[in-house]
């Protein structure tokens, strides 16, 4: 979202259906400002399913991440990181990506691979 400063006031994108025209608007004030480019921009993070082992010892180190008593496949470790796959279309079944918490290991595997083990073992 973008924001301009005006006199400490922060003007958010609000659409003028009528005249079919982007103005910035206060929300306390009500102020108005035509905007000068008819673009809004949305920054978005992702988290890639495969990264390189510096995205991964952040990932294992984020604090916001919840973490989870998995065995890591790799090195026995029982504890890892994970997070929800960013699916692009309807059908898509949720998958979670775990990451082993051992900053020795760091292996990265994915809930479809742990169903595919208890599969196996069925």
């Amino acid at each position: 979202m973008m924001a301009v400063l005006v006199s400490n006031n922060l003007l958010y994108p609000r659409e003028d259906r009528v005249e079919n025209r982007l103005l910035y608007a206060c929300r306390r004030c009500g102020t108005q400002e035509e905007a000068l480019d008819a673009c809004v921009y949305r920054h978005e993070i992702a988290i890639q399913e495969r990264g390189e082992t510096g995205r991964l010892r952040d990932l294992i180190k984020d604090r916001t991440l919840p973490k989870a008593s998995k065995r890591c496949p790799e090195c026995g470790n029982g504890s890892a990181v994970y997070f929800q796959s960013r699916a692009n279309h309807k059908d898509a079944t949720m998958t979670l990506f775990y990451v082993c918490n051992n900053e020795a290991c760091m292996h990265q595997w994915s809930s479809d691979q742990d169903q595919e083990d208890m599969d196996e073992v069925a």
